[in-house]
């Protein structure tokens, strides 16, 4: 059995433990007694900080999605151009891929979405994000709906590439490498939108 620790990091370590684990099998076949094991500690003491299953990977999931929000959003916000800005948040989420497998595989699992108490957390995540995209979309033209729609795109855009590559295919493509691709292929198409004239035609007879 591990060391008597303080409740604060013991619960620390029950998440950390919880994140590889669930990582590695899976929520449904993951137990609470495996989380246990793992942790080498009692079920008792796993649920005295846990009331069951569910409500450990609603833990798992809000402090992922914090971890990821916080990284992510304060990478972007402490730049000062569109371009700096979609640099260091595509930068902040590869760098934090490559750091918490773990924590990607479960944040972006398709589970999460069957439960209405994930899926919050999930859109909460996912809404903050969004709203940063919008900032650093500098085109006057475009309509914050729109906007929206494109930043909902960037964030699928760069999840969707990095589990392709890493996850999906574990093709033996570098970091920076990858990183770059991503913010090209973002940038890129931040900077086209607007520019469509027949977009642009089709909006103002939209909202005339």
């Amino acid at each position: 059995m591990s060391v008597r620790l303080p409740r604060p990091q013991r619960r620390r370590q029950l998440l950390d433990v919880a994140r590889s684990v669930v990582a590695a099998d899976g929520y449904h076949a993951t137990t609470m007694a495996d989380i246990a094991a793992a942790a080498g500690v009692t079920k008792p003491v796993l649920y005295q900080h846990f009331a069951s299953k569910h409500d450990l990977y609603e833990n798992l999931l809000q402090d992922i999605g914090s971890e990821l929000q916080s990284r992510v959003v304060g990478a972007a916000a402490a730049t000062t151009s569109p371009r700096e800005r979609v640099t260091a948040g595509i930068t902040a989420f590869v760098d934090y891929v490559e750091e918490e497998r773990d924590g990607f595989t479960i944040f972006f699992s398709g589970i999460n979405r069957t439960d209405d108490v994930w899926a919050v957390i999930m859109r909460d995540v996912e809404e903050s994000l969004c709203n940063a995209i919008v900032a650093l979309i500098d085109v006057a033209t475009l309509p914050i709906e729109r906007r929206r729609v494109v930043a909902r795109g960037i964030i699928g855009l760069a999840e969707a590439t990095v589990r392709y590559t890493w996850f999906d295919q574990d093709l033996p493509i570098a970091k920076a490498t990858l990183t770059n691709d991503i913010i090209n292929m973002v940038w890129g198409g931040v900077r086209s939108i607007g520019t469509d004239q027949e977009a642009l035609d089709d909006e103002q007879r939209t909202s005339a």
